[in-house]
């Protein structure tokens, strides 16, 4: 959920890129009452999502415990993977740096130090974005 904190910090920069952030849960055991839960207690903007099936996250996750952050330009091509794990996820800064890459708005202001989509103590992913903006995903354990 640290993550998500962090990134909802940022949520004026992603905004301003076109970005739209979604993060993908996939272990979680409250289902969608524990989404809800997430989201009331992260006060987060974006939206989130869940597949405790793995059935559309489990082809972009090479196992457990793996929190990646995926950018995803107009065209619906990832464009950028950044790895993450349990302790260590994506930054803000690395997001918003690889939205501009991909086409995004983003400027010197990304340049800083955060912590990205998707990360915190919870199994999230995910962030994307709408027309010719990028996309960013950022992932979480999986089963």
């Amino acid at each position: 959920m640290n993550q998500l904190v962090e990134l909802g910090k940022n949520k004026d920069k992603f905004a301003d890129t076109g970005t739209q952030v979604i993060a993908v849960f996939r272990e979680e055991a409250k289902g969608e009452e524990g989404l809800k839960m997430i989201k009331e207690k992260t006060d987060t903007p974006f939206s989130l999502a869940l597949d405790n099936d793995n059935k559309k996250t489990g082809r972009y996750s090479s196992g457990k415990g793996e929190f990646t952050g995926y950018v995803i330009d107009g065209k619906q091509m990832i464009t950028k993977i950044i790895k993450g794990n349990l302790r260590t996820r994506a930054k803000s800064t690395a997001l918003l740096e690889a939205v501009a890459a991909a086409g995004g708005k983003a400027g010197s202001e990304s340049k800083g130090g955060s912590e990205s989509k998707g990360g915190s103590a919870s199994k999230e992913k995910g962030s994307a974005s709408k027309g010719g903006g990028s996309k960013t995903k950022s992932g979480s354990g999986s089963k």
